[in-house]
């Protein structure tokens, strides 16, 4: 993964130093592709703690420990969270500099003030709700794979299931902005 994700910041530095009138699509693009590879890889992490858990025979005996539930759920998730979270915090990192960039750029150009103290027109703000919610996303995905693992006795199951939620979430909001055009409601997210 973060491999991946030092060839993803290579490609954006060398895309940086050749057009950086395009800094801000390139790093929003960027930070949302390197949010989607880190909910890829957080469910496919997830989805294999239960699974080779359950294959080593160790989930029952984590189940029947005198440890409450919410401290093992707690364990796997910052378990999980500490192998994909650079990933996710990279990825806010870049939306943030596309609107740091897009912001210094309007105003090199002088555009009225005023026109930044709003939603609409704040890149930062954009930014911000965007890292909102692909944060929020995130940690319902990794609750989502945790109990479809428990509950699904096959890991092949286990991991189609999860794997198709992701891509559906991952996938359904942009098909649906490139159909109708974008709507208020998709286009918070999509920044």
């Amino acid at each position: 993964a973060y491999l991946v994700f030092g060839a993803f910041l290579c490609l954006f530095m060398l895309i940086l130093m050749v057009n950086i009138r395009e800094a801000p699509e390139i790093a929003t693009g960027l930070g949302f592709v390197i949010a989607a590879f880190a909910m890829l890889a957080m469910v496919l992490n997830a989805t294999a703690t239960v699974v080779n858990e359950r294959r080593a025979g160790t989930l029952g005996l984590l189940a029947s420990t005198t440890l409450p539930s919410y401290r093992i759920i707690m364990g796997k998730l910052i378990g999980v969270l500490a192998y994909t979270g650079p990933l996710l915090a990279s990825a806010c990192f870049l939306l943030f500099f596309g609107a740091t960039v897009e912001l210094l750029e309007r105003g090199f150009y002088h555009e009225p003030a005023g026109e930044w103290s709003y939603f609409p027109g704040n890149p930062l703000m954009k930014a911000f709700w965007t890292c909102a919610w692909i944060g929020a996303v995130y940690l319902a995905l990794m609750l989502f794979s945790f109990t479809t693992s428990i509950r699904l006795k096959t890991p092949g199951f286990a991991y189609g299931a999860n794997l198709f939620v992701t891509l559906a979430l991952l996938l359904v909001p942009g098909f649906f902005a490139a159909l109708f055009g974008g709507t208020p409601l998709i286009d918070i997210p999509m920044g």
